[in-house]
């Protein structure tokens, strides 16, 4: 875990010092199903990938800033489709340490618009983070902020789908 920690580590200061960054003699996972392509480089040009090829084929720009990724894997980004608490500062570093770099919550803020604002000029290192809605719940709520009649207007406050608990309503 610790070498891939400082891979991204490595990966995000030098991609924001070039233009053009080549990362050679990885081993690339494509999420297709494939094996693990050995011994690959990825050339990167203004924020996309602009190449995969085989490092004894590859061709880089001039000027590139080169990684060696030698005995490291890359992957696509990682999504968390299903997390409760991703609001929670602390748990920005444990997701891009991960590699995980957008989450949906399920159990957004109650004022998912006022979130959104507080936290558009943070400039920590966070994860895209998508919330559905405040929990909500029936008539006998376990938790008072989830009950139902609180909600009316949950997409007004920025909220995605409702999402109701699976207790039932007694």
């Amino acid at each position: 875990m610790r070498p891939l920690l400082i891979l991204l580590c490595i990966l995000w200061v030098q991609f924001m010092r070039a233009q053009t960054l080549a990362i050679q003699h990885v081993s690339v996972i494509d999420a297709t199903g494939k094996p693990a392509q050995p011994d690959m480089t990825v050339v990167v040009e203004r924020n996309r990938i602009a190449a995969v090829t085989q490092s004894k084929k590859a061709k880089i720009p001039k000027k590139t800033q080169i990684i060696d990724g030698y005995g490291k894997f890359l992957i696509p980004r990682l999504w968390d489709m299903h997390a409760h608490g991703a609001e929670t500062p602390w748990t920005y570093g444990l997701y891009l340490a991960n590699g995980v770099v957008g989450v949906r919550d399920m159990w957004g803020p109650e004022d998912a618009n006022a979130w959104r604002e507080k936290h558009a000029t943070d400039e920590k290192p966070a994860p895209n983070i998508y919330f559905a809605s405040p929990i909500i719940d029936g008539p006998r709520p376990l938790f008072p902020s989830t009950d139902l009649r609180r909600h009316g207007s949950a997409r007004a406050r920025g909220s995605g789908p409702i999402q109701g608990s699976w207790r039932g309503f007694h």
